[in-house]
């Protein structure tokens, strides 16, 4: 009997927003709250002296969001949503997120993604 070896790929869709006045904590809590979130911190020290980085996995509206937030090393906030396929899902987490957060730049991305078919252009096409 021959094993058989299997090939596939599968594309992953990641949204990324700098949040410039937003401290890490602010989103990490907002995060906890909208997807119901469990926060890894993941030590980055050795390749980005001063940088923070934690991974999380949660829930919005029943379906499994992960995700990181970071904090780079000139003190920005960075929110990165991945997995996400399709504009409109992406655009409904930002706007749970800035209902907490209040901030612009989660309110442009939502408008952006939403000014696009979210059968048509994966997020990959729009950002």
């Amino acid at each position: 009997m021959t094993d058989e070896l299997e090939l596939f790929a599968e594309r992953t869709y990641r949204l990324i927003v700098r949040l410039d006045d937003v401290t890490v904590d602010a989103v990490e809590n907002a995060v906890e709250d909208v997807f119901d979130a469990e926060f890894e911190d993941v030590n980055v020290a050795e390749f980005a002296a001063g940088a923070t980085h934690a991974e999380f996995e949660g829930t919005h509206e029943g379906n499994e969001v992960t995700g990181t937030v970071s904090e780079d090393v000139n003190g920005e906030t960075v929110l990165t949503l991945q997995d996400i396929v399709y504009v409109d899902a992406a655009a409904d987490y930002l706007d749970a997120l800035d209902d907490l957060l209040r901030d612009e730049a989660l309110t442009a991305a939502a408008e952006r993604l939403r000014g696009h078919d979210a059968n048509e252009n994966p997020l990959e096409k729009v950002l």
